[in-house]
């Protein structure tokens, strides 16, 4: 019996196949082999940061760059927990905290040397310092963001010109909870149980959504051409909010403080805030303009509206 093969597969069969077809070139290319993985800094382009408890050095960022805690930093006796030598630095803490020395002492919590500027530090805590939990006196255009600063020295969070402090909350510090310079803007922050003021501010500060309770001297104490928008004070050991010319608050409450509710002793204005239950007057002003505000069971008079003091439907 005959068998019949098909012939397109002896054509396949006998088909000449050219070198390399299967097993690729045989024969290397010249030169170094290049890597084909990716480095670490692809996969993560930041720097971790951890205690070194080796050397016993404390950290310090001296280089432009994202940085991000890896562990809770414990601080060396007599230093900073971390420093900042360098502008443009982002520092994520990365949920932890930067602890200070109770036992003998440490700086800053985190101390930003010289005028740096375009310095970010965001999300963690910075407790038990000497000194300022978040230090920025020199500092510009920086922001600190989602931090909670207790239990420091003196500030919990200061800053200088031109920054932003949002979503922070800053209580149980020896001195102010948020201290900034001028042309600051603090967004949505909490400053509570300070040894000073709750939010102290320069010249040009914007502060919004934020509230101060029982702080030992005034709840909001701010400079010249400052705007507070949504802000509360109640319980503080002076004034509630304390301004100077040129001041705008509008939709601000202050309640049951020590002193009075609102006090200027220059043109300001006031539009549709309101005073209740403080110990001296609802509203303590001298020159200015108040609309549509209410003032309610203060202990001194509701309304102590002096000098060129412009009152526009408000009561009682």
């Amino acid at each position: 019996m005959r068998t019949s093969i098909n012939a397109s597969l002896v054509a396949l069969l006998v088909l000449p196949v050219a070198p390399g077809a299967l097993g690729g070139e045989l024969d290397p290319p010249a030169g170094a082999i290049a890597p084909t993985m990716k480095d670490l800094t692809d996969v993560e382009p930041r720097t971790v940061l951890r205690n070194d408890f080796d050397t016993i050095t404390p950290i310090v960022i001296d280089s432009p760059g994202s940085y991000y805690l890896g562990e809770n930093i414990m601080a060396i006796p007599g230093q900073h927990g971390i420093q900042i030598t360098a502008s443009e630095v982002t520092l994520d803490l990365n949920g932890f905290s930067i602890y200070g020395n109770t036992e003998v002492g440490s700086l800053d919590g985190i101390h930003i040397a010289g005028a740096q500027n375009h310095i970010v530090i965001r999300n963690g805590n910075v407790r038990d310092f000497f000194g300022h939990g978040i230090n920025g006196d020199d500092a510009d255009n920086s922001k600190v963001k989602n931090v909670r600063a207790f239990n420091n020295g003196e500030a919990g969070i200061r800053l200088q010109f031109n920054g932003i402090v949002e979503g922070c909350t800053s209580s149980n510090n020896g001195g102010s909870g948020i201290l900034v310079s001028h042309n600051n803007s603090i967004r949505g922050c909490v400053s509570f149980e300070n040894g000073d003021d709750g939010f102290s501010g320069g010249v040009g500060v914007s502060i919004s959504n934020s509230t101060a309770r029982m702080n030992a001297v005034e709840g909001f104490d701010t400079a010249n051409g400052s705007t507070l928008i949504n802000c509360a004070s109640r319980d503080n050991g002076a004034n509630g909010f304390d301004s100077a010319q040129r001041s705008t608050y509008l939709n601000c409450a202050a309640n049951d403080n020590a002193e009075d509710g609102f006090h200027s002793i220059s043109a300001a204005t006031y539009l549709n805030c309101s005073a209740s239950g403080n110990d001296d007057d609802g509203f303590d002003v001298t020159g200015g303009l108040i609309r549509g505000c209410i003032a309610t069971f203060n202990t001194g008079m509701n309304f102590n509206a002096g000098g060129s003091t412009t009152l526009l439907d408000s009561h009682p």
